[in-house]
């Protein structure tokens, strides 16, 4: 209540949230099919052309098909937090809600198969993923709540500085400073996200840093 989330979906049986967060991981493979046919399929059946053709055209041709990167993994079930928390960043009455034209969270998910969360969302219980939005809203707050508080800081301290500037002025006439670098000697704030897994939160402070 606290921070304006709304209450989780009442389940008498907790084997229906189990059998859910199972079926969520069992899905995963599915609902990242691309990333996985890229990886396994295309990158096999280049790596076995390269070794059964030696001439060197083919070779530039085998080149390009082979993909590096593997497809996203569900490390420490963070994939899985990742589309729980495009869940609550979809709902207007969150208080973790990205829209109406951002969505950091929805965006970070495969094209092709993120649609299923705005088409189905209403029929989605409030299990996992309001319990991630709980730990979403108050890691923000906290996060914008210091921001916030180093930035009164030093304009607090900026205004008294210039306040003594004034009244130490040898001709006792109160002359305004020069402000006109006053952006550039705003101080940052360095944020360090440690196992952070798929975190939006660095995406959403950049894209308000004003």
């Amino acid at each position: 209540v606290t921070l304006g989330v709304q209450r989780p979906t009442f389940s008498p049986f907790r084997i229906f949230k189990r059998w859910s967060w199972k079926l969520h991981g069992y899905l995963l493979p599915l609902l990242h099919w691309v990333d996985y046919y890229n990886y396994y399929v295309i990158n096999k059946a280049s790596s076995l052309l390269l070794l059964t053709n030696s001439n060197s055209t083919s070779n530039k041709i085998n080149d390009k098909l082979i993909i590096s990167s593997p497809p996203p993994g569900d490390v420490f079930v963070n994939l899985r937090v990742l589309w729980n928390k495009a869940l609550s960043s979809l709902d207007v009455n969150s208080p973790a809600y990205e829209g109406p034209h951002k969505f950091w969270t929805y965006n970070l998910l495969p094209s092709y198969s993120r649609w299923i969360l705005k088409v189905f969302f209403p029929f989605f219980p409030r299990w996992y993923h309001a319990n991630i939005e709980l730990r979403t809203v108050y890691l923000n707050n906290a996060v914008d709540h210091e921001i916030r508080y180093y930035a009164a800081k030093e304009e607090g301290e900026e205004i008294h500085n210039e306040h003594s500037n004034n009244i130490n002025n040898e001709n006792g006439h109160k002359q305004k400073q020069c402000s006109n670098n006053h952006d550039n000697k705003r101080k940052k704030i360095r944020l360090i996200l440690l196992g952070s897994g798929y975190d939006t939160r660095t995406i959403r402070l950049l894209t308000e840093q004003n």
